[in-house]
């Protein structure tokens, strides 16, 4: 699998164009495969990443889904309101406790 920047989703690519390039180290011609989104045929280069949680297929360099994303949020949210504090003193103590050496 491989990402599609221009659809945004995680697209089995097909080999749309071959290029023959001169290659020094090669002694001659180096044959490159173009690979393409089979949807909008533009070129797709790089491994989708895949969400910590839940493993979904996502854009390369993210972290978390957005589904994930949302339910951390709403977690939050509620200890926030459980403990009747700001949302942002509650992301501050989740932050302080992942960041203790000795649990």
């Amino acid at each position: 699998m491989m990402w599609c920047n221009n659809c945004k989703k995680p697209v089995e690519p097909s080999s749309h164009n071959e290029y023959e390039i001169p290659n020094i180290d090669v002694g001659g011609y180096e044959t490159i495969q173009v690979l393409t989104c089979p949807d909008c045929r533009h070129e797709v280069y790089q491994e989708p990443g895949a969400c910590v949680m839940c493993g979904e297929l996502i854009a390369p360099g993210e972290t978390l889904c957005a589904l994930c994303a949302e339910e951390i949020g709403a977690m939050v949210t509620t200890l926030a309101e459980g403990l009747k504090i700001d949302r942002a003193d509650a992301l501050n103590g989740i932050t302080e406790y992942l960041n203790m050496e000795d649990r």
